[in-house]
């Protein structure tokens, strides 16, 4: 008896993994296919930072194949900025944020809401108190988000 009971729980259990993973894998196509649309890069441009092919991000984004090694998702993720648990359709939100204070958190989702000319405007204000080193990542990072490698 107990070892039937034991073969239905390994079947159901199997069939249910199997069964998420497609979902997940479903999801994993449009979420990066509408990721990469709303950053405003390419797929080869993802393609050359994960370290793989653009027919390879075609095929995800198309839906014809899945990721087969978990490091070209994570490469995948960094190269956006989104976490793997926001590609794969685990989490609704983008990245893990730490504990922020309510301020510095008002200030990210204000930015992230500004027009290009507004963000111009807040970098300006912020310059003085730059480094150089600052600078020069901030210069690379304005790059990478407008598909650039400068």
């Amino acid at each position: 008896k107990n070892y039937n009971f034991y073969k239905m729980y390994l079947y159901c259990r199997n069939l249910w993994y199997n069964y998420g993973e497609v979902i997940i894998m479903d999801k994993f196509g449009t979420i990066l296919k509408e990721t990469i649309e709303r950053k405003g890069v390419t797929q080869r441009w993802v393609a050359e930072h994960a370290d793989t092919t653009e027919a390879t991000i075609s095929r995800y984004t198309s839906g014809i194949h899945n990721p087969p090694v978990l490091e070209i998702v994570k490469n995948i993720s960094k190269c956006l900025g989104v976490s793997v648990d926001y590609l794969i359709g685990a989490s609704n939100c983008e990245t893990q944020s730490p504990n922020y204070p309510t301020d510095i958190k008002l200030l990210m989702q204000s930015y992230e809401k500004a027009s290009d000319a507004d963000r111009n405007v807040i970098w300006a204000v912020f310059d003085k108190y730059l480094s150089s080193t600052d600078k020069a990542e901030l210069n690379q990072a304005m790059n990478v988000k407008e598909g650039t490698n400068k």
